[in-house]
């Protein structure tokens, strides 16, 4: 039995000596099934306790054995969603909460519970296994769109709209094209020189490794003398490329809708609560309940839906100022390679990179769950790392934008 894990010591002991003390007929082979699946459910369920589920899988399997159920498939199947549920229903209460958020976290623990992540990793992908899939990934959407706060949009809805993105992915996702291993295979193949130094290896993995977070990871896997024959090249990626999980794709798919909506609620113009009462125009306004993130005041922020009239349509920077910025943030953005997931993301807040507009210190910090002071920190070495990395024709232009 494979175990990744250590039980804490008082689980450990609980769980062998009720296994001790079983007088079953194949009492080993259930004691081999049985503590295989609660380390399983251990290892994924992080929502709740080691001791209860040990506990809960210990009570669950006595009234199982008393009610003279066999030893087969349909037993351990109902051990596990009986015990899940007993879990959920103590660790996903049901209550009164003060808003929609806190009801569909509550409702997202409850499924994680039920259904742990990676669980459908074991799965088929198929039309039957959809609503699992979806489930295994609700966190996902949760993690992704707290990336995106603070930027004009509700969290709420960021919710929804990765939600949105997670059905996408689920519609175009193909369980073939996403073996990264065949791809980078059938890559090699076709490369008509026998041996691959360092960089036409990474090269090579680079074009067919398209969303997994890993790439990183595995890139420092590689020789640094590369690879004297594609049989050698062939067997490491055997054992050191996997096939690109659901949820790695999914969390593209998510944070490209959210992306996407976010870029179209930026395009609306938002003028000040003073223009809103004026009957001379044809505007049709929509209120929000956040304040605007572009002013100093305490104008309520706006957005223009139809525009008959330009006259309120009032840009806040001029297009010299606009140009300069987004040559900074073309520069900038090809440096971003050199730093780490989280440093790139925070860089690219800071200075607007692919997002409507540039995030404050204490608004990057909310939506990473960090400090202040880390997000500083964070932003003053990435800084240096990019120094240090600018290609000569580029700094002169580069100190010209920032002076």
């Amino acid at each position: 039995m494979s175990r990744q894990f250590k039980l804490n010591k008082t689980s450990e002991q609980k769980l062998n000596s009720w296994l001790n003390k079983l007088d079953i007929q194949d009492k080993d082979s259930f004691s081999e099934q049985f503590s295989s699946i609660v380390y399983n459910d251990c290892k994924m369920i992080k929502d709740c306790s080691e001791k209860s589920i040990v506990d809960f899988y210990i009570e669950t399997a006595r009234e199982l054995l008393q009610n003279e159920y066999q030893l087969n498939d349909e037993f351990y199947s109902n051990l596990k969603a009986k015990t899940r549920m007993k879990l959920a229903n103590k660790y996903a209460k049901g209550g009164n909460f003060d808003n929609n958020i806190d009801i569909y976290f509550n409702d997202v623990k409850r499924e994680y519970i039920l259904h742990p992540q990676n669980e459908s990793e074991e799965l088929a992908f198929i039309p039957e296994n959809r609503d699992i899939f979806i489930k295994n990934n609700l966190k996902l959407v949760i993690e992704c769109a707290k990336r995106y706060q603070n930027l004009g949009l509700p969290f709420e809805d960021l919710i929804q709209i990765g939600n949105i993105g997670l059905l996408t992915a689920f519609d175009k996702f193909d369980a073939e094209r996403s073996n990264l291993r065949i791809s980078i295979l059938d890559d090699i193949k076709k490369q008509e020189q026998e041996t691959f130094s360092y960089n036409e290896s990474c090269d090579i993995i680079k074009r067919n490794f398209q969303y997994s977070k890993l790439l990183d990871a595995t890139l420092k896997k590689l020789p640094e003398n590369g690879f004297t024959s594609k049989k050698d090249f062939n067997e490491w990626v055997n054992k050191n490329i996997k096939k690109a999980s659901f949820s790695s794709i999914s969390f593209f798919w998510i944070r490209a809708i959210i992306i996407g909506e976010l870029n179209n609620f930026s395009k609306l113009i938002r003028v000040p609560k003073s223009a809103q009462n004026d009957e001379s125009t044809s505007i049709s306004i929509l209120r929000l309940d956040s304040i605007n993130p572009h002013t100093d005041d305490n104008y309520h922020d706006n957005q223009i839906a139809e525009i008959a009239n330009d006259e309120f349509a009032i840009e806040d920077e001029s297009i010299e100022n606009i140009e300069r910025q987004n040559l900074f943030k073309e520069l900038i953005n090809k440096l971003l390679c050199k730093l780490s997931a989280l440093d790139r993301r925070i860089i690219q807040k800071k200075f607007g990179i692919n997002l409507p507009f540039p995030m404050s210190i204490t608004e990057i910090a909310e939506s990473e769950g960090l400090s202040s002071n880390k997000v500083k920190y964070s932003i003053s070495n990435s800084m240096k790392i990019i120094a240090a990395n600018i290609p000569a024709e580029d700094k002169k232009t580069i100190t010209e934008l920032l002076g």
